[in-house]
């Protein structure tokens, strides 16, 4: 479904960049998907053969320069140090390679794990609040239920 991953390994988690599975975006190549200023990227970690997390991440342009955004990082246990750092190793190389040099991560209250491996590779906590409005019929739920 998603066609062939191009694999980046670190010390034990495998990083593998997968196209994505809409069925008439799937020949796209990575050197596509990474042409300055533009990057659509989804990465998965994992751990011999067994998927063990995924970051997606986006760049857009903010007026002055494309920003690579991350609302998606998760890994099936939230303290996985090796894990964590191998997507966010992975999404900044990525970002690089498009000349994207701004990078955001969400990074919900209480993943103390996906703070310490952002700080520990230069990541800084930033004093942004995200605010956030769903509309619709959707919109009645209570906030942060997307």
């Amino acid at each position: 479904m998603f066609g062939t991953p191009i694999v980046f390994s670190g010390s034990g988690a495998a990083v593998a960049k997968v196209p994505w599975p809409a069925k008439a975006v799937l020949a796209i190549t990575l050197s596509e998907n990474t042409s300055p200023s533009v990057l659509n990227a989804s990465f998965v970690a994992e751990r011999g053969r067994q998927p063990v997390g995924f970051v997606l991440a986006h760049a857009v342009w903010n007026g002055l320069h494309p920003v690579v955004t991350s609302h998606r990082l998760a890994t099936a246990d939230p303290a996985d140090g090796e894990a964590l750092t191998a997507l966010l190793q992975a999404l900044t190389k990525s970002a690089y390679d498009a000349a994207a040099y701004h990078l955001h991560v969400v990074c919900p209250r209480g993943q103390s794990g996906l703070l310490a491996a952002g700080t520990a590779l230069d990541f800084a906590a930033g004093d942004l609040l995200l605010m956030h409005r769903t509309l619709g019929s959707r919109g009645g739920r209570g906030a942060g239920d997307d």
